[in-house]
Formats: structure tokens, sequence, C-alpha cells
């Protein structure tokens, strides 16, 4: 499924005109075309990263009367252990869960789906118990600390997935995803600063060619956060030029958490038309990012301006060739509707895939007449 095509971004040159750049694989920066500037402007933005940056064609705001709504499916894991706590009183979770651990404490998975079931039956403590473990299993394997990572921020324990996500990066700390993980857990916990600068490493580093395409989504992040809380940042160490708003009416980003997985996200508007690495442009301004074939992702989704209606997303394994202590592949979805603007809405959910071609819908997007 490898298809090669440009990551493009349109950047705006110093005197108005538009320079159209291209990501290449080895993530260095090209000028494709642009108009109406100087030999010394195409120099200037020749080796500046990607610029998010409203288009000019997509300026206008959504039509009024237009609410939005996020619907995310319902997943759990279909595990023979889950039934056997399904037939357990709650006083006896504790006890079920140690007799089960007998057969599956080799199993990863075991363990973030106890959990993940004992948090939906409100007994938080207990999750956060057996979540534990698997940092147990195999302590230097950062696809296992990213799952309990993802899972403890899911719990509403932001400070202590920083925590994990800082393990992370002492491991892994030539993958940008290491940055971007960490970043994302700073503004959870408030830590905006932290976030923002983690964010622009990723934007500026040089990175292997496997993660090529995550500089655009950083700088994206980025310039959110910017704007959520515009005086509360010291900017002076980022180029002002790379400070621009892009608010957003749909945002959808997947990441999943083992190297060497194929994982594409697939977003199908109200016209029934697919977004996919097959098709990367849609006729009402859809948008997505590059296939991400190895790595961890991010892929991601945009559309600025809405239109009434639904936004299906899915997601599909489409080929895997690791194999880990990890088994199946764990992905975060976030789902966004006015993604940067002061009504924005966010869903996140974690599901897995364990086969090849395995499709799973996360959720739906609702534009709708407001009352």
């Amino acid at each position: 499924m490898s298809v090669a095509y440009a990551d493009s971004t349109v950047v705006a040159a110093p005197n108005g005109a538009a320079s159209y750049y291209t990501t290449t694989s080895d993530n260095t920066m090209q000028v494709l075309a642009q108009e109406k500037a100087s030999a010394a402007e195409i120099n200037e933005m020749r080796f500046t990263p990607p610029m998010i940056v409203q288009d000019e064609e997509v300026k206008a705001d959504k039509p009024a009367g237009l609410s939005s709504g996020i619907q995310v499916s319902e997943w759990k894991a279909d595990a023979a252990y889950l039934k056997e706590l399904d037939k357990t009183t709650a006083a006896k979770y504790y006890e079920k869960y140690l007799s089960l651990k007998k057969d599956y404490r080799d199993q990863p998975s075991f363990y973030v789906d106890v959990a993940r079931y004992l948090f939906q039956k409100n007994n938080k403590q207990l999750a956060l118990q057996v979540l534990s473990n698997v940092t147990e299993m195999k302590l230097e394997d950062p696809e296992l600390l990213r799952v309990v990572a993802n899972q403890l921020i899911e719990f509403g324990e932001t400070a202590l997935a920083v925590e994990v996500f800082k393990e992370v990066l002492n491991i892994r700390e030539e993958e940008p995803q290491s940055y971007r993980d960490l970043a994302l857990a700073y503004n959870e916990t408030g830590n905006y600063q932290q976030g923002v600068d983690l964010l622009y490493k990723v934007a500026l580093g040089n990175w292997e060619g496997r993660f090529y395409g995550i500089k655009s989504i950083a700088l994206n992040e980025m310039n959110a956060i910017i704007s959520a809380h515009p005086n509360g940042l010291n900017l002076s160490g980022i180029d002002k030029k790379l400070i621009r708003s892009m608010p957003l009416d749909v945002r959808i980003v997947i990441g999943w958490s083992s190297n060497d997985s194929d994982i594409d996200l697939w977003v199908t508007d109200p016209a029934k038309e697919k977004c996919s690495y097959q098709n990367t442009s849609t006729g009402a301004g859809g948008k997505i990012s590059n296939d991400n074939t190895q790595g961890y992702g991010p892929e991601e989704f945009i559309l600025k301006k809405a239109v009434k209606g639904s936004y299906d997303i899915e997601v599909n394994l489409y080929g895997d060739s690791r194999q880990t202590l990890g088994g199946p592949i764990t992905i975060k979805a976030e789902l966004f509707t006015n993604f940067g603007k002061p009504t924005q809405k966010r869903s996140v959910i974690n599901c897995r895939v364990t086969t090849d071609k395995e499709v799973i819908k996360i959720g739906t997007l609702k534009f709708e007449n407001s009352l």
C-alpha cells in the first residue's frame, strides 16, 4: 500500500503571495511553486518548515445555525476473561482478577482490558493497580509504556501519564513521536509551555524518513495550544512566521503503539465520499495526511468548513510486520469539532486491532441545524 505523494503546505509569503511546499521523504522542504515573490523571499523561505495557515479559498466560517456533536463508538475487547468478570459481583472483582491472572499473566492486553473494565465499573483504584502490572512485565518496552500512558490519560491520571511518557522519551529520544506524546500529555496537565516547546522541537527536527509528515501535524497542535493560551506563553524562541492559528470544523488524528505497523484512517463525509490514502482530498475540502506505513503515525484528517450531515470515522489495520510482546496494536483516536475555537469539542477513544484488514468504526461527527 506504499503510495508516494507530497505532503503539501501553503505558506504565506511576506508580500501576501502563496507558496507551495512539499515535505520530501527525507524530511526536507522544497518549493514547488511561488507567485509574485522575489528571489530573496524564495531563499528566505526555502528552509522554513511547513507553516499551518489559512488557505484563501477556505477562509469562510461555518454557516450560522449548524451545531456539532461527537458520537464515539463503544469498543470492548472480545475476551473470555471479560465475560468471566461480567458474571462476577463488584465485591468479588479483585478475587476473580487474581484467579484469571494465573492463566493470562503474560498477556499485556489482559491487564489493559481488565483495567478498562474496572474503570468503567467505577473502580478506578483497582483499575490503576491492575494497569501497573503492564510496566512490570517488560520495563524497557516503549510500546507497552505508551499503551499504559494513554490509558492513564483516559483514566484522568494525566500527571502519571507524563511520567510514563518521560520514560518513553528516555528510551526512544531518536523518535519524534516520543516528544509529541509527552507534549500532548503536558497540555493535558495544563503545562502549556512545555507542550509548545516540545512540539516546536518536533517541527524543526531532522527525523528519519519513516516519520515523514509529523512536522505539519505538530505545528498544527502547537498553534492550537498557542491560540487557546495567547497570554500565558513565552514564544520568544519560536519563529513568528510559524505562529498562525488554523481553526477547523473537523479534525481527526490517530496514532498507534507499535512500530512497523500500517494503520489507515478513513473518513466518509455526508456526500458518501471516503477520504483515505487512496483519495487524499475530497470535493468538500477534506484532506488526509501522508500514509504512514511504518512508525507510530500520526495520521490526520482535517476539514476547514463542514456541511450538514454525518462524518463516519474508521480505522483499518492494513498490515503488521512486527512481532513483539505487545500483541494487538493499540490505537488512540482523537475526534474534534471546532478545533482551535472557543466551542471546541473533543473525544478520545483507545481501541485495538489484531488481524490484517480488520476495520473498526471509531465514531461519527454530526453537524446539524441549531434549534
